[in-house]
């Protein structure tokens, strides 16, 4: 690419922008960017308007701002470098496919494609995948930054380099450490390396941490918004509520329910898990039903959307998982709980309390698990940890140790 044509289009460009009403602050920034190929380009001898912007959006700046900004001008200049012309659109048509693997060479990324097409055949979620790939495409990028072309001789420090900062501490979680090895050992399959550089993965210790939940005095209040009509909480966002509290529904499937999905003759929710892709069917409760039934009656906007709860205001777009964690934070508030600063809000606490209360009353864990719709049985464990009645079985007494007057106060 030379530089007389960047000083040739440069001017065409920008009165383009113009008449296109482009804003002043897009103009400025096209006019920095294109002084700046005019300035480099016979230095750094790129070939390609997709080459300047690996560099100018991956390479020289760390920020997400930057980076966006300048794919975005990029696209505008290969639009008007093919057609001579600009978009009315503001559409961003992105030069090159972003994400570690792409930048994958040669056998590094001959293993990377075979792992890919192995963990394909096991039918996971799509999400899944594209996470397990991330993760492991950029430690193969990290190996290959550091000079190798392949994993034969890399060495246990250069793996421990990528998992350990300078104190020895692992810097990254043991989830992801536990992807990176699987998808070695993946791998291993094709690749004998792999299995030998997976050996150098370190595992931290599992942390096990105070799970908060609510407590039963919570849990009354919020039972107190389907008894009493004083509740503040629109139709919607008390249909949502009953479906969290009586159903215990992860949030993004309360926000993928249809109408479909409900059958009223009977009284049954069937839906499809967003996060397990398994299906789901539970009991409409009574309570859950008349609640939904009355959002959509009388307060559910026309609208021909499939979906069940909608956004208020216009044009009434489906209500997104995101916005479930902001109707929860109302429902705590329409009842005074967890105010605190440090209080942990949500929805997720809805399903520890139903996980709980069930097992309370002598629901045995698999038929808890089922409803939860838990995959594997066991994952019912973590929500059980909190089931403090339990776990008082389990306390030991103090009485035989010798303790001084005064340790527990005057009280004990």
């Amino acid at each position: 690419m030379e530089k007389s044509y960047f000083e040739s289009i440069q001017p065409r460009l920008l009165e383009e922008m113009q008449k296109l009403r482009y804003s002043k602050s897009s103009i400025r920034l096209m006019l920095i960017e294109t002084n700046w190929i005019i300035n480099n380009i016979e230095q750094f001898q790129f070939s390609s308007i997709t080459e300047i912007c690996i560099y100018r959006s991956e390479i020289v700046t760390k920020s997400i701002l930057v980076k966006n900004s300048r794919r975005w001008l990029y696209s505008l200049i290969q639009e008007f470098f093919d057609t001579g012309k600009l978009s009315t659109l503001l559409k961003f048509n992105p030069l090159f496919k972003r994400g570690a693997k792409y930048f994958l060479q040669k056998e590094l990324r001959v293993i990377f494609e075979t792992y890919h097409a192995l963990e394909e055949q096991r039918s996971l979620k799509l999400r899944t995948v594209k996470a397990h790939d991330s993760s492991y495409a950029q430690f193969l990028l990290f190996i290959q930054n550091k000079g190798f072309t392949n994993l034969k001789s890399v060495q246990e420090e250069v793996v421990l380099s990528f998992f350990l900062d300078e104190h020895k501490n692992c810097r990254l979680s043991r989830s992801v450490c536990a992807v990176i090895k699987h998808c070695l050992l993946t791998s291993a399959k094709e690749f004998e390396d792999c299995f030998r550089i997976a050996e150098y993965i370190p595992l931290p210790k599992q942390k096990k941490k105070n799970i908060q939940f609510l407590t039963k005095e919570e849990s009354q209040r919020l039972h107190s918004i389907f008894s009493s009509s004083d509740s503040s909480l629109s139709l919607r966002n008390k249909a949502i509520a009953a479906i969290l509290f009586y159903m215990g529904v992860r949030a993004g499937d309360i926000a993928n329910l249809r109408l479909s999905n409900i059958d009223w003759k009977q009284d049954l929710i069937v839906f499809r898990q967003e996060k397990t892709d398994v299906l789901q069917e539970l009991p409409l409760l009574p309570v859950v039903g008349n609640a939904i039934y009355d959002y959509i009656k009388k307060e559910r906007p026309a609208s021909n959307e499939e979906y069940i709860f909608l956004k208020a205001k216009y044009p009434y777009p489906p209500l997104g998982s995101k916005g479930l964690w902001e109707i929860a934070n109302k429902i705590y508030d329409s009842v005074h709980i967890r105010q605190e600063t440090n209080d942990r809000r949500g929805t997720h606490l809805f399903r520890h309390r139903l996980a709980t209360a069930l097992v309370e009353k002598g629901v045995s864990r698999t038929v808890v698990s089922s409803t939860l719709g838990h995959v594997d049985p066991t994952s019912i464990n973590a929500y059980l940890s909190a089931e403090i009645d339990n776990l008082r079985l389990c306390s030991l007494s103090v009485e035989t140790f010798a303790v001084e007057d005064g340790v527990y106060g005057s009280n004990v």
